[in-house]
């Protein structure tokens, strides 16, 4: 049987329309079926922080800790992976009233596409202060744009929270600030970084799925 050159044609339009939605679906629809790019839970011994680093314009550091924080009435017991496993946190006590402490993930390729990303966090006690997640790129590290902010008490429980990710963005910096008094601890766990925007099936927590570019 011979194929036309008008078949032909049609049948190279048809694989590239099929790209398309692919690439679309990617871009635009949920992430949740997509490998994550980047994703940490802290457990591993020899990369304790997944390439993150603390940063030297703040006041004091991240944590990581197995089991309950040291200050009774606030932290986690254990970790959100396991229960069994590794976190990261602020320890609130001997620190003064908006002291801050500040992390800041491994560089990543900007690919001119938006990527979600989720994470667990825990923010339990009467001074709780503010977790926030802030943006930056290559071209201007010195600068961040904050993404998510969450402030306060939000009791004795791991949530999870899903943000989108500006395209531009090249890393993200996860800051915690003390709150009014010794009983904020915060912690972070479980957090990854996928390709396309955020779905719409987060479990709990906070959740903001078309942030604007």
């Amino acid at each position: 049987m011979t194929v036309s050159a008008d078949q032909r044609i049609i049948g190279c339009l048809m694989a590239a329309v099929g790209l398309l939605v692919t690439l679309l679906c990617t871009l635009h629809g949920s992430a949740n079926s997509v490998t994550p790019e980047f994703q940490c839970d802290f457990d591993e011994d020899m990369d304790p922080f997944c390439g993150f680093r603390q940063s030297t314009d703040d006041n004091f550091n991240w944590t990581r800790n197995n089991g309950s924080t040291p200050s009774r009435d606030t932290g986690p017991q254990h970790d959100h992976t396991t229960g069994a496993g590794y976190y990261i946190f602020i320890e609130a006590s001997m620190k003064g009233p908006g002291y801050k402490a500040s992390m800041i993930s491994p560089s990543f390729i900007s690919l001119n596409i938006p990527r979600c990303l989720r994470f667990a966090y825990h923010m339990y006690g009467r001074t709780v202060g503010t977790l926030q997640i802030s943006s930056q790129n290559e071209g201007n590290s010195t600068r961040s744009k904050v993404m998510w902010s969450l402030t306060g008490d939000q009791g004795d429980q791991w949530h999870v929270a899903s943000q989108t990710v500006p395209a531009e963005t090249t890393r993200f910096v996860i800051e915690g600030v003390r709150g009014s008094g010794a009983l904020g601890d915060i912690a972070v766990d479980d957090i990854t970084l996928t390709p396309g925007y955020c779905g719409s099936d987060i479990r709990d927590g906070h959740y903001n799925d078309q942030l604007s570019m």
